[in-house]
Formats: C-alpha cells, sequence, structure tokens
C-alpha cells in the first residue's frame, strides 16, 4: 500500500482541510440535541416561545454553517479523489507500455483493462469517503458516547456496551468478506478476458461454427461472477440490519431505564431526549461505518492489484535509441537480441543498417517469431 498512498503528496491541503471541514459540520451536529433539551426543559416547560424562537434560531444557524462546511468538504474531496484517481492511472498506463510481451501476457490483457479502470475506480471512491467520512463517524460515535457521559454517566454504559457489540459484529463480517472481493476482481477479469477474446477471434469463431460454445463460455464466466457477487452481496448485506437489532435494542433499554431515572428526578425529560438523539446520531454514524468498511475492504484489495503492476521492474531495459534530424539518417541495429520467454532466444546478436528508401524483409517459418523480434528488437 505504500506505493498507492504515496500519491496523497499531490493534495496535502485537500487531505487537511476537508476532514477539518467535516469535523467541524459534525461539532455543530451533536450540540443540537442540547438545545433540543433546553427547549424542552425551559422552553416548553415554562411555556416560553420568544425562547423556543430564540433556540429554534440557534438550530437553524447551526444548520446553515454544517451545510457550508459539508459543501466545503465535498469540494476538497472532490479534487483529492479525482485528481488523484488521475494521477494513479497516468502511472499505471505508463508502466503498462513498458512492460515486455512476456510480462503482458503474465498479468492477461483483460486483467490489465481491469485494473486500469474498475480498480483505479475502487480507490478513486475510498479516497472521497476516506475525506469525507471516514474521520466523522468516528467522531460521531465518540462524541455521542461523551455529550452521554456529560448528561448521565449511567445511561452512558448503554452507549459503551452498543458500541462494543457493534465493533465486534462488524469485526466478524468484514473477515468473512475480504477475500470474496478479490474473487470477484478475478472474475471480472475473467469476463473481459473472454469478451476480448471473442472480439479479436470473430472470424476464427464464425469460420469453426463454435458461436454456441463461446456463448456458453461466456455464460459460465458470468454465472460465477454472478455467484461471487452474490456472496459478498449477502455478507456486505447482513451490516446494516446487525447494526440496527443492536441499536434499537440500545434505544429500548435507553428508554426503559430513563424512565425510572425521569420519574425520580435525578434526569429531565429533555436530556432524555437528547440521550436518544445522541443514539440515533451513533446509530447511524455506526451504519456509514459498516458501510465504509465494505468500501475499504473492497479497495484494499484493489490497491493490492495496482500495486503490483506499479512495482513490476519492466523486463526490457537498457539500450539507447538516437534520433537523427537528418534526411539521410539510416536505421541502425547493433548485436540485437531477443527472447520471447526465459527458453531460446528468438534472435541473438543481430546487426543490420536499414538505407533510406531500402526496402527489408523477414523471412522464416509461421510463428517463428519475425513480427515480435521486429518489433522488440
Amino acid at each position: 500500500m505504500k506505493t498507492i498512498v504515496s500519491y496523497f503528496r499531490y493534495f496535502k491541503k485537500e487531505l487537511v482541510f476537508g476532514p477539518l471541514f467535516k469535523l467541524a459540520e459534525a461539532i455543530f451536529e451533536l450540540l443540537v440535541p442540547l438545545v433540543m433539551a433546553r427547549i424542552i426543559d425551559i422552553g416548553i416547560a415554562q411555556k416560553d416561545l420568544p425562547y423556543i424562537l430564540r433556540q429554534g434560531g440557534v438550530i437553524v444557524g447551526f444548520a446553515l454553517v454544517g451545510i457550508a462546511c459539508s459543501l466545503t468538504c465535498q469540494y476538497f474531496a472532490a479534487r483529492c479523489s479525482q485528481g488523484m484517481g488521475t494521477e494513479l492511472r497516468r502511472a499505471v498506463y505508463h508502466q503498462i507500455n513498458l512492460f515486455s510481451a512476456q510480462q503482458v501476457s503474465q498479468f492477461s490483457s483483460s486483467s490489465l483493462i481491469t485494473r486500469l479502470t474498475n480498480d483505479v475506480n475502487q480507490v478513486q471512491q475510498a479516497v472521497a469517503m476516506l475525506i469525507r467520512l471516514a474521520i466523522r463517524a468516528p467522531f460521531l460515535v465518540l462524541g455521542s458516547l461523551t455529550m452521554a457521559m456529560v448528561i448521565d454517566r449511567t445511561m452512558a454504559l448503554i452507549f459503551l456496551a452498543a458500541i462494543v457489540v457493534i465493533a465486534l459484529v462488524l469485526s466478524v463480517l468484514m473477515t468473512c468478506s475480504s477475500h470474496f472481493f478479490k474473487a470477484v476482481q478475478r472474475q471480472l477479469d475473467r469476463i473481459s478476458q473472454i469478451t476480448q477474446e471473442n472480439l479479436e477471434g470473430q472470424r476464427v469463431i464464425r469460420a469453426f461454427s463454435r458461436q454456441r460454445l463461446e456463448t456458453q463460455r461466456f455464460d459460465e464466466a458470468a454465472q460465477a461472477s454472478y455467484q461471487a457477487s452474490m456472496r459478498v452481496g449477502w455478507i456486505s448485506g447482513l451490516f446494516n440490519p446487525a447494526t440496527q437489532i443492536v441499536i434499537n435494542l440500545g434505544i429500548v433499554a435507553l428508554l426503559y431505564c430513563g424512565s425510572f431515572q425521569v420519574n425520580s428526578g435525578a434526569l429531565s425529560q429533555g436530556n432524555l431526549v437528547a440521550l436518544v438523539n445522541y443514539m440515533t446520531q451513533m446509530f447511524l454514524a455506526l451504519v456509514v461505518l459498516a458501510n465504509l468498511f465494505v468500501i475499504f475492504t473492497k479497495a484494499a484489495a484493489s490497491a493490492g492489484r495496482i500495486e503490483a503492476i506499479l512495482k513490476t521492474e519492466p523486463a526490457i531495459t537498457g539500450g539507447t535509441a538516437e534520433l537523427s534530424k537528418d534526411k539521410d539518417a539510416v536505421l541502425e541495429m547493433d548485436k540485437v537480441s531477443f527472447g520471447y520467454s526465459e527458453g531460446e532466444s528468438a534472435i541473438e546478436q543481430i546487426s543490420f543498417t536499414i538505407q533510406p528508401h531500402q526496402t527489408v524483409g523477414l523471412i522464416g517459418g509461421t510463428g517463428c517469431g519475425k513480427s515480435c523480434s521486429f518489433c522488440r528488437g
């Protein structure tokens, strides 16, 4: 992951200011339940309409400032994610152009296309979510817990228990789903490969009447991709219901225990409503965290596939080429060798000179490597 992370250096400003504005939005969001509690305990209890209107104006002000902070964060997140995706695609495309034919075959051209498009998109989406939500969601969870402790430490134990249970559920589901995302990407590679082969070999397929077999082959690959995606979908679909069950049980426990506190006078009605609001905020933040786990797990699998390309050293190195502006310049090869694999070389230590307007022919049997030898040489 170090190679992917190194591209963040181009967007340091966005990485700093984007989360800061999102953090400011979260702070204003945490202050709203406290204002609501004052409206209930003071304004409604004393039937003070001017006080209710003033506090309502404060809530509206918090909302407007929060919207401005959110829009600013979205701007920085878009700049960073789109810019990093552009730089990453440029680097991967440049690296692929340096590969030898053997290295391209090793990865397969279909896999390289998938990594250059789908995998980069996954990383790009994860970067956007990192700036927009990766800091806000944990801050809301911890902030809700802190505000609950400020209101009533005994009731805050329910918040803490809910966080622990949800953390355990998320860790189990994320562990189960992580390797399935890699399988989905491999199936996409397979579909791209079959599609490319069918497009390039249309004449051969029609000549040997293999249309039905190729259709069946594509259907099998699509079905395998469908099954892999369904397995991921089933596991990912458990995130939200699991967190909702825990949080709803937490709200029930909060209302049950809070009713005794209210009856005894240890807790006001406004503070109980504030605690329910904080529990709801924590629930929404935990749902976001669950979705972030899915996005980051997929992005981690894609980032590993991209990094495999960036860390692969081109097999063809050395040699120099000089381009002359002289109209009478010649093309000269000096002691050139080429082999498609580590086995026997197709040509060894060959030297030739091509004069201007001269035609040179390569003679050899079919499949002996004439085209590859000339092009690579």
